[in-house]
Parts: structure tokens; C-alpha cells; sequence
């Protein structure tokens, strides 16, 4: 890891993302469902604080930004780590309901290791900052907002125009 430490994420600024071409999300949410806007929930002044923070780090890198006229909004979920650090995560659950299940089942950890014997190199997308390394798909962009003191945010993840 020491000898190639320049090819790893350890903040922000060093993730490109992954190419728009390659990889990006889509919702598949069932037209019959109709949108939810969950109601605000109190934080802690010093966790709000925490989130502030966070969300303007993330405004500013761009993989979110503000939405006006939002159609779906979820609160945010704080979860402090290890080292007291808040990890900002978005309660999705009613947007969750309202897609159909995806069936493809994860591969079995075994499975996956063997397929990658012989193999010279082997590599994870998802450490640093898991899913800010995933486009958004634009027109769905709307169904991810959520509340914070700024107002309602996206995510939108337009970093990832740049290629890998």
C-alpha cells in the first residue's frame, strides 16, 4: 500500500469517480406510489453542527447540491464512528418501499476470491466515501433529497463526469 499510496482516495479531492458510461444509478420507482416528505426530526445542536459541516464539504466537492422543488425527502441519520466523527446517512426507507426488489443476489465471499486467483491485482471502488463514486441518474436526482439546515439537498455526484 505504501508503494502506491498515490493511486488511493484519502480525501474528497482524490476521487474522480467512476465514468457516467460505465456505471451510474437509476431508481425504478413504481408510478403507484405516491412521494413522501418526512417530517423533520430534532438533532442534537452539536450533531447538527457535525452535519453542517459535512453537507457544505459535499456541496463544495459537488457531489450534491440544493433542490427547490423537491418530490421526495428524507432526513438525515447521523452514526458516529469509531473516532467520534459523524457519518451523514439518509434515511431512504419510504424511497426504498416504493422500488421494486432487485433479485440479483451478492456473490458468496468465497466465490468471489476464487474468481480472482491468479490474478495479479484486485480492487475495491467502495472505501473512502462509498456511494459519492456513483453518478446519479439526472432525471432521478429530485427523488434523493433530504433536509438539512441549508434546506433540501440532492445528490447529484457531478464530479463523476471526469474519467477514471
Amino acid at each position: 500500500m505504501r508503494e502506491y499510496i498515490d493511486v488511493f482516495a484519502w480525501n474528497y479531492e482524490d476521487m474522480p469517480g467512476l465514468d457516467p458510461q460505465v456505471s451510474m444509478h437509476r431508481l425504478n420507482i413504481n408510478s403507484d406510489v405516491k412521494s413522501v416528505k418526512q417530517q423533520q426530526r430534532w438533532l442534537h445542536p452539536k450533531i447538527m453542527e457535525a452535519i453542517q459541516s459535512e453537507v457544505k464539504k459535499l456541496i463544495d466537492y459537488g457531489f450534491i447540491r440544493e433542490e427547490q422543488y423537491p418530490d421526495w425527502v428524507a432526513n438525515i441519520v447521523p452514526v458516529t464512528k469509531k473516532n467520534g466523527k459523524i457519518w451523514v446517512c439518509i434515511d431512504f426507507c419510504d424511497l426504498n418501499e416504493a422500488c421494486p426488489k432487485d433479485e440479483f443476489p451478492l456473490q458468496i465471499t468465497d466465490v468471489m476470491i476464487g474468481n480472482t486467483c491468479g490474478f495479479e491485482w484486485m480492487s475495491f471502488m467502495d472505501e473512502f466515501s462509498r456511494y459519492n463514486q456513483i453518478k446519479m441518474y439526472s432525471d432521478d436526482e429530485k427523488h434523493t433529497s433530504f433536509r438539512t439546515r441549508l434546506g433540501c439537498i440532492v445528490i447529484v455526484n457531478k464530479r463523476n463526469n471526469q474519467r477514471v
